[in-house]
C-alpha cells in the first residue's frame, strides 16, 4: 500500500545517508584547509543497518542476560556502542591524517575515528538519534 504524508518518510534517507557537519566544542561548524566543511554521511535510525545493528545488540544482551553473564563493562558499552555508529557511517570529507592526508572510509576508521575524538562520536550518536535529521526539506 502507498502512503503520502509528508514530513513522516524517514526511511528514505536514512538508507542513503545524510552529511552531518563536524562542529567544533564552540558549536561552530569545521572547515578544512580550503573551507569546506567538514562532514560525515552517516544512515539514519530507519535504516535497515541500523535496525539490523541494534536487533542483534538486543540478543546477545539477552542471550548474556539467559546465561547469567555478567553485566556488560563500561568499556563494553562503550565498544558496542563505537561499533554501532561506526557501521552507520558511509562517507565524510575532510577527515585526515596527521600529514593532511585524507583517510578513507572504512568502519574501522570510523571507529578509531570515534575512539580518538569522544566529542565527534557524541555529535554522531545526537545527530543519528534525531529522526528528523532524516527527513526531506519539502
Amino acid at each position: 500500500m502507498d502512503f503520502d504524508i509528508p514530513g513522516m518518510d524517514t526511511k528514505t534517507l536514512s538508507e542513503e545517508g545524510v552529511d552531518m557537519a563536524v562542529k567544533n566544542l564552540s558549536g561552530k561548524p569545521m572547515t578544512t584547509k580550503d573551507g569546506k566543511p567538514i562532514t560525515i554521511k552517516l544512515l539514519g535510525p530507519d535504516s535497515i543497518a541500523y535496525r539490523k545493528a541494534n536487533r542483534d545488540l538486543v540478543r546477545k544482551r539477552v542471550r548474556a542476560a539467559n546465561a547469567a553473564e555478567p553485566e556488560p563493562s563500561f568499556e563494553e558499552n562503550e565498544a558496542e556502542s563505537i561499533a554501532l555508529l561506526a557501521s552507520l557511517t558511509v562517507g565524510w570529507h575532510g577527515i585526515t591524517n596527521g600529514k593532511g592526508e585524507p583517510v578513507a572510509c572504512t568502519r574501522e576508521a570510523a571507529a578509531a575515528l570515534y575512539e580518538r575524538f569522544p566529542a565527534i562520536r557524541d555529535q554522531v550518536d545526537v545527530f543519528v538519534a534525531q529522526r528528523g535529521n532524516f527527513v526531506s526539506a519539502a
